[in-house]
């Protein structure tokens, strides 16, 4: 998979512009691959993403770096997930891949983050519009901004949330073979996992012990 990281307004960030820990997670989701299983889905057949899988994918490795937790509670909910420095949250990000009821919510409960600490920064990962049509997801990271430009007369400091569009190379490029893990030809016993809620227990045992599948190679 790949990110590209955007300010409010849609512009590019560059590497040297993004909070270190930004570039830590970057890095490290830009060795995985897109989970999908093709015919999953007989009454949606354009769907092959598997958002079980690719929110357990996430969930797994990004709290196996150091100093990166998940679901961290704070005043008035919980934040998907947080990077901590010397026992101080550096980093907030919220990961929009379902439904849009909670969009609102999540981005001014980022900007009341922002705003009680400015060391802070605060970010929301959102799909490409690519990969936005290959699941069931309502928002992309373009639909995102321009959520934000409705929002910013209202919502107070809105301009510091950083976008992040998670993407794969469209599969007449080169290289997308590389970012993608078929999971109906690699795992088609195990096709519960990627298609119905199971256990977080039974997925993460599984990501576990097929760590290297879901890595580029």
């Amino acid at each position: 998979m790949r990110l590209r990281f955007m300010d409010s307004l849609g512009e590019n960030i560059s590497d040297d512009d993004l909070p270190s820990s930004l570039k830590i997670v970057a890095k490290k989701i830009e060795s995985l691959r897109l989970p999908i299983y093709p015919g999953g889905w007989p009454k949606d057949p354009t769907r092959d993403v598997s958002s079980i899988m690719l929110n357990s994918l996430l969930e797994f490795e990004i709290t196996s770096m150091e100093n990166w937790t998940s679901e961290i509670s704070i005043a008035g909910g919980k934040i998907d997930f947080g990077h901590h420095q010397s026992d101080k949250l550096s980093h907030a990000m919220e990961v929009e891949f379902g439904n849009a009821a909670r969009l609102d919510s999540d981005i001014l409960k980022l900007c009341l983050l922002h705003q009680s600490d400015t060391s802070t920064s605060v970010s929301i990962m959102a799909p490409s519009d690519y990969v936005k049509k290959r699941f069931h997801t309502e928002k992309s990271a373009n639909n995102l901004i321009e959520r934000i430009a409705i929002l910013k007369p209202v919502v107070k400091g809105i301009d510091n949330i950083i976008v992040a569009e998670l993407d794969v190379p469209n599969d007449s490029e080169k290289g997308y073979t590389e970012h993608i893990l078929n999971g109906k030809n690699k795992f088609s016993s195990d096709k519960n996992l990627f298609l119905r809620k199971a256990k977080k227990s039974d997925i993460k045992e599984f990501l576990k012990k097929n760590r290297s599948a879901f890595q580029v190679s």
